[in-house]
């Protein structure tokens, strides 16, 4: 995410109706876009899923300033660059 995402989560959704937190990051920081390592693997059974939330602020008061200016809200697209947005995440993953 960049500069309009406001929190990250990540759960492992059990097959017997459970879920497991594998990330909580209540207040998003642009400058936090590098990769997270978990501190104990983490087991996905079959059945399992992972579910990510990922929301985003477009409102007036939280728009980018550009060249010393604040921006006016906009359509904000999938992009890589920074007044774009994104939600992606990678796994690694191995077999037993």
């Amino acid at each position: 995410m960049h500069t309009r995402g406001r929190r990250a989560r990540l759960e492992i959704e059990r097959a017997g109706g459970r879920s497991a937190c594998v990330l909580d990051i209540p207040r998003w920081d642009f400058h936090w876009q590098g990769s997270c390592t978990l501190a104990a693997p983490e087991v996905l059974n079959p059945g399992d899923t992972l579910s990510i939330e990922r929301p985003w602020d477009n409102t007036p008061e939280n728009q980018p300033f550009i060249d010393g200016q604040p921006r006016g809200p906009t359509d904000v697209v999938w992009g890589e660059g920074t007044n774009d947005e994104m939600c992606l995440g990678t796994f690694c993953m191995t077999g037993l």
